[in-house]
């Protein structure tokens, strides 16, 4: 790959329609694709309650009345980050600063962290669930950030250092999810809408 083709290629430049489209088509694949994490916590849960499940379980979120949250859930997470790292992202990179898009990610995947998780298990609707998550982040902010960064570890380890494989990864990093979750809230005595404030979240 010579001089000549990062030149060419970098100028060729989306238009604003093609950025939009392609914006939107990540969307919506990130929408759909959200109900098979949403099954990892099942599975999760599952085990976790020594209930039985099997790899079908994956696809538990797919035929339930959460799947439209799940989705609208995703799907604003994935527009949100593409369009703030899109327009940030260049313009940081105009200046010389490489990685601005990856942190933004980055920073927008730890503020929803447990959205998904408030949408399964809280049983909160797509917007909701966006609001308390931020919430919760917020109120104990060092902590869940110190439990993301194990779960990044562990991934990195896992994945890298041991080849393990993605899917066991990904169910590291669900299994920290769900006992994050659980160890903000006990769900046996009570609700985390209650836990939260009614409140917080008009």
């Amino acid at each position: 790959m010579s001089k000549d083709f990062f030149e060419n290629f970098d100028s060729q430049k989306q238009t604003s329609v093609q950025m939009l489209i392609s914006l939107l088509a990540t969307s919506v694949i990130s929408g759909l694709v959200a109900p098979f994490s949403a099954g990892f916590l099942k599975m999760a849960d599952c085990a976790d309650k020594d209930e039985e499940f099997n790899v079908a379980t994956i696809f538990t979120y797919y035929k339930t009345h959460h799947f439209s949250q799940i989705f609208t859930v995703g799907f604003i997470i994935a527009i949100i980050s593409g369009a703030i790292s899109t327009v940030i992202g260049a313009y940081f990179n105009e200046m010389g600063i490489i990685g601005m898009s990856l942190l933004l990610n980055l920073i927008i995947s730890y503020l929803t962290y447990l959205v998904i998780p408030l949408v399964i298990f809280g049983n909160l609707k797509a917007l909701d669930a966006l609001k308390s998550c931020l919430l919760i982040i917020s109120k104990n902010p060092l902590i869940i950030f110190a439990l993301v960064v194990i779960g990044f570890i562990g991934s990195f380890i896992g994945f890298f250092g041991c080849c393990i494989g993605i899917i066991f990864t990904l169910a590291f990093n669900t299994s920290m999810t769900y006992a994050t979750y659980y160890g903000i809230f006990n769900m046996e005595e009570e609700d985390p809408i209650d836990t939260i404030g009614q409140s917080d979240l008009e």
